[in-house]
């Protein structure tokens, strides 16, 4: 979606006025909008059973979104480090 596009692109340009001594790796400016469907802590033998039902479906849907939030992952687990309302 190009709004999700620019709306990174805007984020990533505040940062780094803001930030100008801090340097952004192409990892760190890569951008991947997703859905988490199954995480880590699940067993490899339920994955595959997921796997294999889920693998060749598509999802399409719209939904309104009134905030987004920034994470930072720690090693265990991603924590909200800030969070901005839409207009």
């Amino acid at each position: 979606n190009e709004h999700l596009r620019q709306m990174q692109r805007d984020i990533v340009n505040s940062f780094r006025s803001f930030f100008p001594s801090i340097s952004l790796t192409d990892k760190e400016l890569e951008f991947h909008p997703h859905i988490t469907v199954a995480y880590r802590d699940l067993d490899y033998r339920i994955f595959r059973e997921a796997w294999e039902e889920y693998r060749e479906k598509n999802f399409d849907a719209d939904f309104e979104v009134d905030n987004f939030s920034l994470l930072q992952h720690d090693q265990k687990q991603w924590n909200i480090i800030a969070t901005r309302v839409l207009e």
